[in-house]
């Protein structure tokens, strides 16, 4: 008996597999309240794992979410022409218009303006009595990024205009702005990205000459006040300005300014590509 009962102890009946433990119901309770039936230790992980995980993602996706609503910042000044660059105008009102959202500023005393608006593209027109609206290409608002859109103003003279009958007789009278410029929109066909770009010109004379378009200003007490091309950020001041009607290809000569959306240079010669997804100014020093 004391044999036996030593074999025994030295061989103990074998334990029961721990595959019948899958045979129990192991009952998690997340957050939420919600209650999840798991048939095994390892299901019960992977539950537990998600559950885990859910709250990272939300936060991650959050997290990414703010970053691509960041506003972006707009900035510049108001001039009159730029031959008269250093005369600044305050007190312009400054409309900003992008589908739904419509934001305004106004120009302070040395003309500046900065403005912060969710990305987008967005119009931008002016208001001043006095003063012809400003019309310029649509531009892009990106996320946490500063563009400066130097806003330039054309002065309206005001004509007298009056109504008459069939009898000679005048029936009313009233002043009326009249726009020395005039506006032309022509469409730039990426040859890559198969997108079009809006391109403004502001102009008082237009001539053709060997497949381009030439396109001068308005001469007021002796200056010449050039044209005006933007395109997107990019702005281009000359006193002549001429596009290739096939390539767009730019070329800017006279008194020439170009603002690019960071910096404003002052040259004598300008050229660049507008087609391009990316416009490689090249510019001709004034020294």
């Amino acid at each position: 008996m004391m044999k036996a009962a030593a074999n025994k102890a030295m061989n103990p009946p074998p334990m029961q597999p721990l595959a019948r433990a899958a045979s129990a119901r192991v009952i998690a309770r997340p957050l939420g309240g919600q209650i999840h039936s798991c048939r095994s230790l390892g299901e019960l992980l992977k539950t537990a794992i998600r559950i885990m995980l859910v709250p990272l993602a939300v936060v991650f996706v959050t997290s990414s979410a703010s970053r691509a609503q960041s506003p972006g910042q707009v900035s510049g000044r108001v001039f009159i022409n730029y031959a008269f660059e250093e005369a600044v105008v305050p007190d312009v009102k400054i409309l900003f218009t992008s589908k739904d959202v419509m934001t305004e500023t106004v120009s302070g005393p040395a003309g500046k303006y900065q403005i912060e608006l969710p990305p987008g593209i967005y119009r931008v027109t002016t208001s001043r009595p006095g003063f012809c609206p400003l019309v310029r290409a649509s531009f892009e608002v990106r996320p946490s990024v500063v563009t400066m859109i130097n806003l330039t103003v054309t002065v309206c003279p005001i004509a007298s205009m009056a109504e008459v009958n069939q009898r000679g007789k005048v029936q009313r009278e009233w002043d009326q702005y009249v726009d020395p410029y005039k506006t032309e929109s022509l469409d730039a066909r990426s040859p890559s990205s198969n997108q079009t770009k809006q391109i403004v010109v502001r102009f008082a004379t237009r001539t053709t000459a060997k497949g381009s378009l030439i396109y001068g200003g308005t001469i007021i007490n002796g200056d010449n006040l050039g044209a005006v091309v933007s395109v997107e950020s990019l702005t281009i001041y000359g006193d002549t300005v001429a596009i290739d009607k096939n390539t767009l290809h730019l070329v800017a000569t006279g008194h020439v300014i170009v603002e690019d959306g960071t910096a404003r240079r002052k040259v004598q010669e300008a050229a660049v590509d507008l087609k391009s997804d990316d416009p490689l100014l090249t510019l001709k020093s004034t020294n």
